[in-house]
């Protein structure tokens, strides 16, 4: 993917191949199979189950998440027990290139987490929303962390004004943790959805909660009356939960929007500065479909892995396969389905011929 920056490939030589671009697109290939099963699958995307592939999903950003914390403590223990007052940061060029790595594929996952919440809730798949909203406002939770600790006194953040050089190592774009009034933002507009869901589903529940004598008669003379009310009271039962869950998604997709938006503008700002940069210094222009790489290359987390790479190379095949599987998987699933209703239609046609025959 494109790079924001030049950098010596030393720079890069303690990040983990977890996050190298095979990795990462066998990542991406997952989810895209998940959101293929989620929406078009007949069964899959209504049987609400928790399979291996999302787990395989959920996994890597969890895992960067926890990675991020770690390493971000080491380094905050590098500075405290730096000589002087001062800290050189020029010991620090591969730290921070192993911090920034699982911080892309953190900030990555909030506007994905987003779109497969929205997913899961309209097709009322409670546990799948669940799963992906814990790991999402993990993510969150480690931008917050990044945001309100003494990071930011390293002065490795990415600065667009400065000349980023092996004399002065930062990161080599923007994240969402730079920005407090992003922070604020995407806290707030969470924050405003979960209390909106919550009152406006408590006010149904309560609003058209049938009373207890209603519904199971007391009289032994209606007992029979009693057993003939239970069915239409499950089925209104179950039409108000569908009805809520309804409502809770058209909450989220009011709110979270909004909140995916927000999640990126780091990027799309680091790529509209790439770009000015290069208009300024090469006096070339850029296409569409240029600006559109160099703005997806800020969801690749920067590695000295390369797709030639072995172990990379069987990541990309591996999640190509998955991908395929699940395209498979939905169009043999049509196809059963089309077969199925042509063998019925064809069992009434004989059905119907022998009726005419026998008359």
């Amino acid at each position: 993917m494109q790079e924001t920056s030049h950098q010596p490939p030393e720079r890069y030589a303690i990040v983990s191949s977890l996050y190298g671009p095979g990795t990462i697109t066998c990542w991406y290939l997952t989810i895209l199979s998940i959101l293929v099963s989620w929406t078009l699958h007949p069964r899959k995307r209504i049987s609400g189950s928790i399979d291996v592939d999302l787990i395989a999903m959920l996994t890597l950003p969890s895992v960067a998440a926890g990675h991020l914390i770690s390493q971000v403590s080491m380094l905050m223990r590098k500075h405290d027990n730096s000589l002087g007052s001062d800290i050189d940061v020029n010991q620090f060029p591969q730290s921070i290139a192993a911090i920034e790595a699982p911080f892309r594929v953190v900030e990555s996952f909030m506007p994905i987490s987003a779109i497969l919440f929205l997913v899961a809730m309209w097709m009322f798949c409670l546990r799948r929303a669940i799963s992906v909203a814990m790991v999402g406002l993990l993510c969150l939770a480690t931008e917050c962390y990044i945001h309100f600790s003494n990071l930011k006194e390293l002065g490795i953040r990415y600065d667009p004004t400065k000349a980023q050089s092996d004399d002065k190592p930062a990161f080599s774009r923007s994240f969402v943790a730079d920005f407090t009034g992003l922070v604020i933002a995407i806290l707030v507009t969470l924050a405003i959805c979960a209390i909106t869901a919550s009152m406006t589903v408590t006010y149904m529940l309560h609003s058209q909660r049938v009373p207890q004598d209603q519904r199971v008669p007391q009289e032994n003379g209606r007992a029979e009356q009693g057993r003939l009310l239970v069915n239409p009271g499950t089925l209104r039962e179950a039409s108000e939960a569908e009805r809520e869950l309804r409502l809770s998604s058209w909450i989220s997709l009011f709110f979270l929007v909004p909140s995916a938006l927000l999640s990126i503008v780091p990027s799309a700002f680091n790529s509209t500065v790439f770009v000015s940069s290069y208009l300024t210094n090469t006096g070339r222009t850029t296409t569409f479909w240029s600006r559109l790489k160099i703005f997806a290359g800020h969801f690749y987390p920067q590695s000295s892995n390369s797709f030639s790479d072995l172990d990379q190379a069987v990541s990309t095949a591996a999640g190509a396969t998955i991908l395929g599987f699940s395209i498979y998987s939905v169009a043999s699933s049509y196809y059963g389905i089309q077969s199925n209703e042509r063998r019925m239609r064809l069992e009434e046609d004989r059905i119907e011929l022998d009726r005419l025959n026998q008359d």
